[in-house]
């Protein structure tokens, strides 16, 4: 078992993001969908703040009878005072020390090196925002001693968020895991564009969607791999056609870098799937990419003397046939009270 001191001075962040890592923040947010007192898509993190915020504003209070319900409100607005701020810089500091680190981590924010410090500063209005961390670690596994990770800067595109940065990622109902991107390895700078608020469509043909988000984004990775400097492309959209069910489609691929075509078409073959080894004109030397894909599902059960929800995951490698292969499966059960 590991054993963590985690020392903070003012632990808040002024930022448009509920970042993953925040397992008390994202509890509240859960109970309160799964109570029907609001009803936003929760299995893409980042969250969006506005999106938060714009649900608690049409919250169905006849709802929010529970003393559970009432109790993460609460929770949920203290952090929305030291988080949601404008044109005020807001300072965090921290150390933490471990005698382990785990090699598969949680949706729970832990270290990631034995020892380590940092500082970070966060500033936004109502266009534009920014958070500059630096951390520092000893003796780190990838001989990164110094790291930007969490830093970004983003601005606001109407009901669309466009941020360059390094944040970390959390796709998928599991608190656990997650088969495609998690907080496993260090998140990857890149430029994000993703839905702010996710009310339902209004056309007739499309409400049955629900609660929609999108995002979709474009990442440099790093030099010291078999292809140095490959891009990393992903894309989510997540929607709720009932308030007991959330759906999540995931693709995430690798292409490009030295010595790899990457050009328009090289995406576009990449996009479409014509990208395995061994189809057409296609080699181990010039493939365009390395995917994996597939979705999710969270369903709340209706059973009055054990609130629960089911949940699943399928991950499948490239494709054949326009279907994934080589899939993984992620199942789980929660419960509360």
């Amino acid at each position: 078992a590991a054993v963590y001191l985690l020392l903070t001075a003012n632990f808040a962040n002024a930022g448009p993001f509920v970042e993953s890592g925040d397992l008390q923040l994202r509890s509240d947010l859960q109970v309160l969908n799964d109570n029907d007192v609001i009803n936003i898509p929760m299995s893409t993190w980042p969250l969006a703040w506005d999106d938060v915020i714009h649900a608690l504003q049409s919250a169905d209070e006849i709802k929010l009878t529970q003393p559970q319900s009432q109790q993460a409100l609460q929770r949920i607005q203290s952090k929305l005072t030291q988080q949601f701020r404008y044109n005020q810089l807001q300072m965090t500091a921290g150390i933490s020390a471990a005698n382990t680190i785990p090699v598969i981590r949680s949706f729970a924010s832990i270290p990631r090196e034995e020892k380590q410090i940092y500082v970070s500063g966060s500033w936004m209005n109502e266009d534009f925002a920014f958070k500059l961390k630096l951390t520092g670690v000893d003796e780190a596994q990838d001989n990164k001693d110094l790291r930007l990770d969490d830093s970004y800067a983003s601005v606001n595109l109407g009901n669309w968020l466009l941020s360059a940065g390094a944040q970390d990622r959390w796709w998928g109902p599991g608190w656990q895991g997650s088969l495609i991107m998690s907080n496993n390895a260090r998140p990857v700078p890149g430029i994000t564009l993703q839905r702010v608020q996710s009310q339902a469509p209004e056309t007739r043909w499309l409400k049955w969607l629900g609660p929609w988000s999108f995002m979709t984004y474009l990442g440099q990775m790093e030099s010291e791999r078999v292809i140095p400097d490959a891009k990393l492309w992903l894309a989510r959209f997540t929607f709720k056609p009932f308030s007991s069910l959330e759906i999540g489609l995931s693709r995430a691929a690798q292409f490009g870098g030295e010595g790899r075509p990457e050009g328009l078409e090289t995406f576009l073959r990449m996009l479409f799937g014509q990208d395995n080894s061994g189809e057409g004109s296609i080699t181990a030397e010039n493939q365009p990419g390395n995917q994996l894909g597939g979705y999710d599902i969270r369903w709340k059960l209706t059973l009055e003397f054990f609130p629960s929800a089911f949940y699943f995951q399928s991950i499948g490698e490239d494709e054949s046939g326009m279907i994934t292969t080589a899939r993984m499966y992620l199942l789980g059960l929660e419960h509360w009270g």
